[in-house]
């Protein structure tokens, strides 16, 4: 079985959330897994972060904080039908 994984982010570095979240990910997901993080305009070091990952991470920028409703629906075109 194949999983999408869709975060999405706002200064999830100032929280601490992104790192615990993007890792817990990366330890328990199947190999054939894509990961999308939809960032909501995050003013911390979040895509530097990701950035930084050797993960493969579809990066999705929006210019504001979008809230996670609209994130989540901008990401859904992203999803690859055949991981």
């Amino acid at each position: 079985m194949n999983f999408c994984f869709l975060i999405v982010n706002f200064n999830g570095i100032n929280s601490g959330v992104l790192p615990g979240c993007l890792g817990s990910i990366l330890k328990k997901a199947p190999s054939k897994s894509q990961i999308i993080v939809c960032d909501n305009g995050s003013t911390d070091s979040s895509v530097q972060y990701l950035e930084s990952q050797k993960a493969d991470i579809l990066i999705l920028r929006n210019n504001t904080n979008i809230g996670p409703s609209r994130a989540r629906s901008l990401a859904l075109p992203h999803i690859d039908a055949d991981i």
